[in-house]
């Protein structure tokens, strides 16, 4: 039956589900006393996590321009101490520990420290079947944690003289999920020049000078 079909088509693409996106920021000088701002985050809807490399490398490889079709061999050893003054042990590949050296220096301290703090947020992103996550959709909250981002530094600044440095901005589509709150409704101010930079289901954005 045609039309029964014309009709089932139309309406699939009208079904909506929802992606969950979550948005991270790479805090270049960030340790586990960057915890402490927790407190004062989740009421904006943020938070700073830790992650140890192994796990970085595992899930954000793909960002650093790494081969992610089998899972990598980690084999070479990161000694370092957590929150707890504990000794601990990750292990990530030989290529994840060239790349960072030859083509993100930036990242060079964290092959000593063992883990990458970030602060990170979990937007809502309707999608319609059929169609692919628009990516002004994506660079809209991008853009809108790069504001609170800016904002947040000049309050630490301001009120106990801390900082950090951010080091990256990314985002990356999940699987469905549930009902998520976005606070920020206000349109903030962005700088000029911006590149939005699409690999898979990760974005990476760019602020360029």
């Amino acid at each position: 039956m045609p039309e029964l079909s014309w009709y089932n088509n139309i309406r699939n693409m009208h079904v909506k589900s929802n992606k969950q996106l979550g948005i991270y920021i790479i805090l270049l000088d960030g340790d586990y006393d960057f915890l402490k701002w927790n407190k004062a985050l989740v009421t904006f809807g943020y938070r700073v996590d830790v992650m140890h490399l192994d796990e970085f490398e595992r899930k954000f490889g793909a960002l650093l321009e790494l081969d992610t079709a089998e899972p990598p061999l980690q084999d070479i050893p990161i000694h370092f101490t957590d929150g707890g003054k504990r000794p601990c042990t990750t292990y990530i590949s030989k290529a994840f520990e060239e790349k960072i050296i030859a083509k993100f220096p930036r990242y060079i301290p964290f092959l000593e420290k063992g883990y990458v703090m970030l602060l990170k947020t979990f937007k809502k992103l309707p999608v319609y079947s059929r169609q692919e996550p628009v990516t002004d959709e994506v660079m809209d909250h991008m853009l809108t944690t790069y504001q609170f981002c800016k904002s947040f530094i000049t309050c630490l600044q301001l009120t106990v003289g801390d900082y950090f440095r951010p080091g990256g901005f990314f985002a990356h589509i999940m699987e469905d999920s549930g009902s998520s709150k976005d606070r920020h409704d206000k349109q903030p101010e962005f700088p000029g020049k911006i590149e939005m930079v699409k690999k898979g289901n990760y974005f990476m954005l760019d602020f360029l000078r």
